[in-house]
């Protein structure tokens, strides 16, 4: 009896898990909130809902206070590249809480930039709510683009990284400097230049250096590059080569490098198009003449015998599909087109406004911008500095 009182009990909790779990899903995917505990940057307020109980609901509304430490939260992590734990200590030190008014820690930071209710979506375990816009407070770029920097931090990412793993520290080229002879990869030093003057006081300048690992270490004694290199010579020649690489961005309109290089391409499969178009409206004509003919086959009154007519039907129908193949394949081609056009501006948006913002920002912001536009840089003896850039430069109609 016992055994058969507990199936029975088993069986009605997994019942009542189900249906729990259903209803639960039910609400968040009518965009009302569920239960728990709100997310940071939102509020929870009274509207006059009441559920079959007659208990008043509770609505979810957007803390604008809040909300503008979650848009700095996630403008650190996008424009500077700061990481959990420095994002942490940063709102520690600004005397910023979380909602229960304790400090923050690296886990609630990483919490706030993977939850998708920043973006109006509502969660139930798998079960999303439509995008809500008076509970948006990030906008769909920065949140994929935060998630792409979690996504490439992580250890088992394997692919090509275009973030830096961190934008601590005064070298630009960290991660991405190789030495030009051996193709090690040059990392930085610091020492200390004490001098004694006049006055008997000393004074310590911190000197930082790239250094190729290979020689230092004398791992590859037939490396003929220099054993170091003075990182801010190295760092301002790349800043002039990214600033040439700016000027020829503003001196090329967009209406030049852009619709230059793929307009011939849309109106091609245009042309294409319309002409497919036209073809099958010909054709469904010719169709529809062609099968009113029937009847007066049967009644013997057609210009066409039945073999000719079925076989001039049949032509059509293979001229008509053709054509609508071609249209089904021209409209494919433009839309890509299109679609690498608008992509092609918004990346030369994205590059006419790091021009603008590069010189006045911060050293992280700067790590940032130069972690996307280079992949590598390749430094010889005697500073000469070959880049190699993230991006197509045939794109935009211009070379470096």
């Amino acid at each position: 009896m016992n055994y058969i009182r507990y199936w029975q009990a088993s069986g009605e909790s997994l019942k009542i898990s189900v249906r729990t779990k259903t209803r639960l899903a039910q609400i968040v995917q009518d965009g009302h909130f569920k239960g728990g505990t709100i997310a940071f940057g939102y509020n929870l307020y009274k509207n006059g809902r009441f559920n079959k109980k007659n208990r008043e609901l509770y609505e979810i509304e957007v803390n604008e206070a809040e909300a503008e430490v979650v848009k700095t939260i996630f403008d650190k992590t996008v424009q500077e590249g700061f990481g959990s734990h420095r994002l942490a200590m940063f709102l520690n030190h600004q005397c910023i809480t979380t909602k229960r008014g304790n400090e923050w820690q690296p886990c609630s930071v990483n919490n706030i930039l993977k939850n998708p209710m920043y973006l109006g979506i509502l969660r139930c375990s798998d079960t999303y709510s439509d995008p809500i816009p008076e509970l948006q407070i990030i906008d769909n770029e920065t949140f994929d683009m935060a998630q792409n920097i979690i996504k490439q931090r992580s250890r088992n990412y394997k692919e090509k990284r275009t973030v830096p793993m961190c934008t601590n520290g005064m070298s630009l080229l960290s991660g991405y400097i190789f030495c030009g002879h051996c193709g090690a990869k040059l990392v930085t030093t610091t020492n200390k230049d004490v001098r004694t003057l006049k006055d008997g006081t000393e004074r310590v300048r911190k000197r930082i250096k790239y250094a190729c690992y290979n020689r230092t270490r004398k791992i590859n004694v037939h490396c003929e590059g220099q054993s170091v290199y003075e990182m801010k010579k190295v760092d301002q020649i790349v800043t002039d080569i990214l600033h040439e690489f700016f000027d020829k961005i503003k001196s090329n309109p967009a209406e030049s490098a852009i619709d230059a290089k793929f307009d011939s391409q849309v109106k091609i499969w245009q042309a294409n198009y319309n002409r497919a178009k036209s073809n099958i409206k010909t054709l469904q004509g010719e169709l529809e003449s062609l099968q009113s003919e029937v009847v007066k086959v049967i009644q013997g009154s057609s210009r066409f015998s039945a073999d000719t007519l079925s076989a001039l039907i049949t032509s059509t129908e293979q001229k008509l599909a053709e054509s609508e193949k071609e249209a089904d394949t021209a409209q494919q081609e433009l839309e890509n087109k299109q679609g690498v056009m608008k992509k092609a501006t918004k990346e030369y948006n994205k590059y006419v406004n790091w021009s603008e913002v590069f010189d006045s920002a911060s050293m992280e912001a700067k790590k940032m911008i130069v972690s996307q536009l280079i992949k590598r840089v390749r430094l010889w003896r005697g500073y000469k500095i070959d880049v190699e850039f993230n991006i197509d430069m045939e794109q935009f109609n211009f070379g470096m």
